[in-house]
């Protein structure tokens, strides 16, 4: 699941830089800081889920929710969206893929 981690953030990476050089500066950084906040807040999300204390998984998915809604908020209010080779995608679709592939992505423990 690594390799698809890496290849979403090279996707993030130059789907920001498309974005900044043929729209402008704010869509590019946006498109650099949504889904990168979304695939967080997954992130965030799975490991608040695990926690064992329940204010810990309180707290931390009331902290994803607010990274997911900025996330959608920035995307939603720029109209970002991603396209390549006839097929178009909204960004608020694409965060929410980034927040499932965060949220399914990351491990609870790495080992060695």
């Amino acid at each position: 699941m690594v390799i698809v981690q890496v290849i979403m953030f090279i996707i993030i990476v130059l789907s920001s830089y498309w974005a900044y050089y043929f729209t402008g500066m704010t869509t590019g950084l946006v498109a650099l800081v949504g889904p990168t906040l979304a695939w967080f807040a997954g992130a965030g999300l799975k490991g608040a889920l695990r926690s064992s204390a329940l204010s810990e998984q309180l707290g931390g998915t009331i902290l994803t929710l607010m990274f997911a809604f900025a996330a959608y908020w920035m995307i939603h209010y720029t109209g970002f969206q991603i396209s390549h080779m006839g097929i178009s995608l909204d960004g608020e679709w694409w965060a929410l893929v980034c927040f499932i592939i965060g949220m399914l992505g990351w491990q609870h423990r790495y080992r060695l």
